[in-house]
């Protein structure tokens, strides 16, 4: 998934950045989608009064594995996005110390960037890799596998 340093101030720049700045160039993107090109760059365009159609974003998302217009939306109502591993099952010893010494470390990030001595972009990268670890288990939980098979 591709992690943004900041989000979009608008849902419209944020689809403008997701088709014009993506790995797949315009006409490509286009073709997947099964669009002409010039529509859209006109729904692409934030200063254009055409909106992007909600049923070709997901998948020009997953097209340019660009995931800021639904980390703009998840941000304007109070949420904050992580993916989801696609791994279910029991998590190993070593798995869990790995899980125990990155919370670990976000709290130490967190603990340096308060004091000045770590920029955000670092505390914001020990913060996620933390959760996405969590991610994994909470994946194990919600499938109903037992503690005993999470190896705890």
């Amino acid at each position: 998934m591709a992690v943004r340093k900041s989000t979009p101030a608008t849902l419209q720049e944020a689809i403008h950045r997701l088709v014009l700045c993506g790995d797949l160039k315009i006409t490509e993107l286009a073709d997947r989608l099964g669009w002409s090109q010039s529509s859209l760059y006109r729904a692409a365009n934030p200063c254009d009064d055409a909106n992007f159609p909600v049923t070709r974003l997901i998948p020009a998302m997953l097209a340019q594995n660009d995931f800021g217009p639904l980390h703009h939306i998840a941000s304007r109502c109070g949420f904050a996005l992580y993916k989801i591993p696609k791994r279910v099952g029991r998590m190993k010893p070593d798995e869990l110390a790995r899980l125990q010494k990155a919370q670990a470390e976000a709290v130490a990030a967190l603990t340096k960037f308060f004091d000045g001595e770590l920029d955000a972009g670092a505390a914001r990268k020990a913060i996620d890799e933390a959760i996405g670890m969590l991610a994994r288990g909470r994946r194990a939980v919600d499938h109903g596998t037992k503690q005993e098979e999470l190896g705890l």
